[in-house]
């Protein structure tokens, strides 16, 4: 079974919002190159993890980076608006997974590196099956 970031790099690839894994989209990674990029990483938080029939609270920060400020903060938002399932409350991910996603902030900016590349981004909590 695919994990769950393998999950959401493939359900992004398929909304056309990037190529494909290791090219345009990384999980828990952040390559010098391209410049232009999105990195899922999986991270602990401070707020409690709950597992309840089969299924468990995940934590993601999506992270995007573009050689401008309105480059990484239009596909942070393009991201952000296939994430924020408004009317949806079961969201279906590839391989059969089933996903509830809440964004728990719109994109800010998070960094601009010494190449001068930008980064936007949010934070997401996922429920979803334990895998």
């Amino acid at each position: 079974m695919a994990t769950l970031l393998e999950d959401l790099v493939q359900w992004i690839v398929d909304n056309g919002l990037c190529e494909g894994d290791g090219i345009d989209i990384f999980r828990d990674y952040l390559p010098d190159t391209p410049d232009k990029l999105i990195c899922l990483i999986k991270y602990d938080s401070d707020l409690p993890t709950t597992k309840f029939n089969q299924s468990c609270v995940y934590y993601i920060q999506v992270v995007c980076r573009d050689v401008t400020a309105s480059g990484a903060l239009q596909k942070a938002t393009q991201i952000f608006n296939l994430f924020h399932r408004v009317n949806e409350n079961v969201t279906d991910l590839p391989n059969g997974r089933w996903a509830l996603i809440y964004p728990r902030q719109a994109p800010f900016k998070i960094d601009e590196d010494e190449k001068r590349r930008v980064y936007y981004g949010f934070n997401v909590v996922i429920t979803t099956s334990v895998n």
